[in-house]
């Protein structure tokens, strides 16, 4: 076997990870879709209650008797429910990012190194290294002034 027959080899692998190892998570992209989006009904649903009684306190009738302006928490919900759909917002429908994909293809290449020592082996590497070397010559050295 040739080291060049490897390469359709390494693609083998790195497709069998990806079918082994994140396929089976997408079983879960029907239930995640189902909850992103009732997650965005529920969630929008609840802002435009919240945002009428917050237009009806800030914008509208004002504050109730003996409520005072200053020192109300009424932003930090604002702002709370605001992230809140920003995550509902972001969810995923299959569990993995780039991140996961690169760990699975660098765990898959990791070992595929040590094959390059059967078609050049540590002393023949030094070899063709220390050729290159010798035939440089001052000529081929630019330094800029």
């Amino acid at each position: 076997m040739t080291f060049e027959a490897v390469y359709p080899g390494v693609a083998f692998i790195l497709l069998a990870d990806a079918v082994l190892f994140i396929g089976p998570l997408y079983i879960f992209s029907r239930k995640l879709w189902l909850c992103k989006a009732k997650g965005l009904s529920d969630l929008s649903a609840f802002a435009g209650r919240f945002m009428d009684e917050f237009d009806g306190i800030w914008l509208g009738t004002g504050p109730a008797p003996g409520e005072h302006l200053l020192g109300t928490s009424d932003i930090q919900p604002l702002a709370d429910l605001s992230n809140s759909v920003g995550i509902v917002r972001n969810m995923r429908f299959v569990p993995a990012s780039a991140s996961i994909l690169t760990d699975l293809a660098v765990a898959a290449l990791v070992p595929l190194p040590p094959l390059m020592l059967f078609k050049y082996p540590i002393r023949a590497a030094r070899e063709i290294c220390r050729e290159d070397v010798r035939h440089v010559t001052m000529a081929d050295l630019h330094f800029a002034r």
